[in-house]
């Protein structure tokens, strides 16, 4: 199996593991729609949003597979939910039925991804581009019967083509198929221009992945733009990049530096040096341009007030102009709310500092401090579990701030609400719930706020009561018209928003009166117009303006439409906010690190002619922006939706294993599935060695309803007297079949999360010859709570369990609690466990607690909720009425060095000791990706003491349930 195989077949559990299976809720009301070449999965809410995309996606996959020049042999699955309201996307290129996932969130204004057939439209451009590079099955015969039989089903594309390069052609497709998107944004042109200039785009190592500010979006950005320049070289075209991929899937068994070489006649890695080159000569020249016409600005150019890296959100000026409130971000630090003062003393200290030292040598030479002193916080929200607050803007008594950060649902889906800060006291109120708040600015009396509200891909403008929460619609959003960034004006008379309709952006102003219609403000020149914000004269209005290619600063007259620009940056600026008193407007201005907080005096700019053409001068592409060029609308076909029911099925065929201390246990699992796991049925057979798990089960789970059904069969055999290199006491020996009866409800919010589960089962007990019936009930209850210290997440976790039965005519009870307390900050964490048990003194030996070995495998674990799992020891090693363990971990990067103690001893001494490392990963279902329930466990563990003393041993389990 090939290395970026691994990467992605392991990536795709590990974050489907983090996302708690909100991914997908299968409770909700499921719709269907197909056409020819797609068969789409949608929640009956996301349903106008996902008509409007459906209608014109198979014209799309026309056009994006002539380019490409390819396309799979089956239906590609297309699954909308709206899991975490942000704006994204993902494709997973089977051979045999790809699948895609839309987020119908759309993107903000500076992200710079528009198009005439809107967000669905784009994403299904971008998606499908994906499939149709990626999933072009190998002609070479070998391979093409290793994918046909393997069990994850990628063709050689998907396994051997850089980060770069699919993210690159998928945006490449992107732009020449919109004629729109990012390949004909300001905003990537402003990037890598300003990366070019300050010497700092990637090296060709660092395009798939990049830990710094943007590294994450250059495979888009710069692997795109590369790709342009590449077809745009003599003797080359857009045909030239299918025949890298035909190179790639050809009989003759290539890589893609192989493939890449053929034909653009030298590696990726020597031609993007070239490119890098010529970018930068072209990103200076054009500086050279626009800082020439910036100088023009004199007096009235913008003033740096913050020197800042990382990620800075928008400023928010509070009503006496004393203090601005922004979000603040770093790779290590978690994003937070701040309060600063606009006025920042000189920082007197350190010139004392500067002072004595040139005292104490005169020859030193003092360092140059170009950039301002740093302003102090007066005040700083933190995140609140692990969730980070943003977007604030000020109440009118210059206290409360409204800030929005992310909250749960309950079923796993995220959403955005709105909150309100007392700075002072720094109290929290929730205001509203679900509510899918991007952005909110207050009215003038304080009681309410205008929203921006983005629910299943529709995004309009409503009014929030601060007290009650209630929303009241404005205005309605629609598929492809998008509301943004609402400003109420200062007599709380209109609202001014960004609208974007296609891949126009526009500002609107809207009256809360009704007196007057939506119009649109600003000249009608095609440009792009966002980020609107009100001078204190109410008549004015500031905006970001990509007029001439650079997101500068525009004030558009609100009577006249007149547009007077403000600034002349050579990268880009976003976010103004205007000063009430003396007409200074604060903007954030981007560069290589992150954005800097800058500020420019309105009334002193001068008037300027025209900006510099170089700015969208085609020949300096990519470091100028490419105009938006005309392209298909695509055609329309009517459709008409159905009820999911169950869902189409799936046949999965995966193996499974379990080894530990006290053997190995090989298996299998068929599952039937359908793409959003309503109802999962499976089939396991287990054969081992002396002392290990055997045996089989058959069971099913429903997810219809927000309680999960299950329903299993099951047959097996357990000796842990037999087991390798240490004979428990044969009480622990049994053989069992039945079955078993659960329901579950689990509730998951973004700062806590909580399970409940009951179930009762029936089997034939077999022990030493005699056989005889064992009826168990249990229940459980299993909460996690998280909590944020400034830069420390923390966690409890609560686990109580009870059971109850009788075995072959003896009755017993027993229950357990388990308390976890977790602390992280940045990918280190350190956790502290215990727990302890107790079972009745008549409970029979079977039932009593044993330390030692893996859960059963193929059915329900709470069936041996008695078992206490340590793999690296053997089962049974002891056992007792009472049980109680010790634990801590050093997690770091998804490794968790342990030590681990328990004991079953009455008196609670005699502790069995492990300490040990190990990995895993868990998830009930990525039911789209074909996969059940997963449990992987891997590590070694090395004993300390007792029996076991000094013996040490590796364990690994692969296993599913449905």
């Amino acid at each position: 199996m090939r290395l970026p195989l691994l990467v992605l077949f392991f990536g795709a559990f590990a974050f489907a593991a983090r996302a708690q299976d909100g991914l997908v809720v299968p409770s909700l009301d499921w719709r269907t729609v197909e056409t020819k070449h797609f068969v789409i999965h949608y929640p009956k809410a996301a349903e106008a949003w996902t008509l409007d995309f459906a209608s014109r996606i198979d014209a799309e996959y026309a056009a994006v597979s002539a380019i490409v020049g390819s396309a799979p042999e089956e239906r590609v699955t297309v699954l909308v939910q709206d899991p975490n309201n942000v704006a994204n996307g993902f494709a997973l290129p089977f051979l045999n039925g790809p699948v895609v996932f839309f987020w119908p969130t759309p993107a903000d204004p500076s992200s710079g991804i528009g198009a005439p057939i809107g967000w669905g439209g784009m994403l299904a451009v971008h998606e499908y581009a994906h499939v149709a590079h990626l999933a072009r099955p190998s002609r070479n015969p070998a391979e093409a019967r290793l994918a046909r039989w393997s069990t994850l089903d990628f063709g050689p594309l998907a396994l051997a083509t850089p980060r770069w390069a699919t993210e690159g052609y998928a945006t490449f497709v992107e732009g020449r198929i919109t004629g729109a998107g990012r390949p004909h944004s300001a905003w990537r042109a402003a990037i890598i221009r300003e990366w070019a200039r300050a010497g700092q785009l990637p090296a060709y190592g660092q395009i798939n992945a990049d830990p710094r500010f943007f590294g994450g979006a250059m495979a888009y950005l710069v692997g795109s733009a590369y790709l342009e320049w590449l077809v745009a070289r003599p003797g080359q075209s857009d045909s030239s990049l299918a025949f890298v991929w035909r190179r790639m899937s050809a009989r003759t068994p290539r890589g893609f530096d192989e493939a890449f070489s053929g034909v653009f006649g030298a590696p990726p890695a020597e031609l993007y040096g070239r490119f890098v080159a010529e970018v930068t000569a072209q990103s200076l020249e054009l500086e050279r341009a626009l800082l020439a016409d910036s100088a023009k600005l004199g007096a009235g150019a913008p003033a740096t007030v913050q020197r800042l890296h990382w990620s800075t959100g928008a400023p928010a000026r509070s009503p006496n102009d004393s203090f601005l409130a922004l979000t603040r971000g770093s790779p290590t630090t978690p994003t937070r709310v701040v309060v600063w003062p606009t006025h920042v003393p000189a920082d007197t200290a350190a010139a004392r500092r500067r002072a004595a030292e040139m005292k104490r040598d005169p020859l030193d030479v003092p360092a140059i401090h170009p950039d301002p002193p740093p302003a102090p916080a007066v005040a700083i929200r933190w995140p609140e579990g692990g969730a980070s607050f943003d977007s604030p803007r000020w109440l009118p008594d210059g206290r409360q701030l409204l800030v929005i950060r992310n909250t749960g649902a309950g079923d796993g889906e995220i959403r955005r609400d709105l909150f309100v800060w007392d700075s002072r006291t720094n109290v929290v109120r929730r205001v509203t719930h679900e509510g899918g708040i991007r952005q909110a600015d207050a009215m003038p009396d304080g009681r309410s706020a205008v929203a921006a509200r983005c629910v299943e891909g529709i995004c309009g403008l409503v009014r929030v009561d601060l007290a009650s929460g209630y929303l009241r619609p404005i205005v309605d959003g629609a598929p492809r018209v998008i509301y943004e960034r609402p400003r109420v004006s200062p007599d709380g008379r209109y609202v001014a928003a960004a609208r974007q309709t296609g891949a126009a952006w526009r500002v609107v102003l809207i009256d809360l009166t009704g007196a007057a219609p939506m119009r649109t403000v600003g000249p009608d020149d095609g440009a792009n117009r966002y980020d609107p914000a009100w001078r204190a004269d109410g008549e004015h209005l500031v905006v970001v303006s990509e007029a001439g290619g650079v997101p500068n600063l525009e004030e558009l007259d609100i009577s006249t439409n007149a547009a007077r620009p403000l600034t002349r940056v050579a990268s880009a600026v976003r976010a103004p906010e205007p000063r009430g008193r003396d007409g200074t407007v604060y903007f954030l201005r981007l560069h290589a690190f992150g954005y800097d907080l800058d500020r420019v005096a309105a009334d002193s700019v001068p008037a300027l002619a025209d900006v510099s053409p170089l700015a969208t001068a085609a020949g300096f592409a990519p470091a100028a922006t490419r105009p938006p060029v005309a392209a298909d609308t695509f055609a329309v076909t009517p459709l008409t939706p159905r009820e999911y029911g169950l869902g189409p099925r799936t046949m999965r065929v995966l193996p499974a294993y379990s080894y530990g201390a006290e053997g190995s246990s090989v298996g299998g699992m068929l599952a039937g599935l359908d793409p959003v796991g309503k109802l999962t049925w499976m089939a396991q057979g287990f054969f081992g060695t002396a002392g290990s798990w055997e045996g089989g089960s058959a069971g099913a789970a429903w997810r219809g309803f927000p309680v999960v059904l299950r329903a299993e069969l099951f047959s097996s055999r357990d000796d842990p007297s037999h087991q390798w290199g240490f004979a428990a006491p044969a009480t622990l020996d049994a053989t069992m079949s039945g079955g078993v009866l659960s329901a579950g409800y689990h509730r998951a919010h973004v700062t806590n999360e909580q399970q409940f589960t009951a179930g009762v089962s029936l089997a034939s007990f077999t022990q030493a010859g005699a056989t005889g019936p064992r009826w168990v009930g249990f229940a459980s209850w299993d909460g996690t709570f998280l909590a944020t210290i400034k830069t420390v997440t923390t966690s409890a976790r609560i686990s109580l369990t009870g059971a109850a039965g009788r075995t072959d005519g003896e009755e017993w009870s027993r229950g357990t609690v388990a308390l976890t307390l977790a602390a992280s900050r940045g990918p280190m964490g350190l956790e502290l466990s215990g727990s302890y048990g107790h079972a009745d003194h008549a409970s029979p030996a079977f039932e009593l607690f044993a330390i030692g070995g893996t859960p059963p495998p193929f059915f329900e674990t709470a069936l041996y909720g008695q078992r206490i799992v340590m793999p690296a020891l053997p089962a049974g090693l002891t056992t007792g009425n009472k049980m109680a363990t010790v634990a801590a971990a050093l997690p770091i990067l998804g490794v968790r060095p342990y030590f681990w103690a328990g004991t079953t001893a009455a008196s609670l001494n005699d502790w069995q000791e492990v300490a040990g490392l190990e990995s895993g990963i868990a998830t009930d279902g990525i039911w789209f990706a074909r996969l059940p329930g997963l449990r992987v466990l891997g590590g070694a563990g090395y004993a300390m003491n007792g029996v076991w003393k000094y013996k040490t041993r590796v364990y690994l389990s692969v296993t599913f349930r449905p």
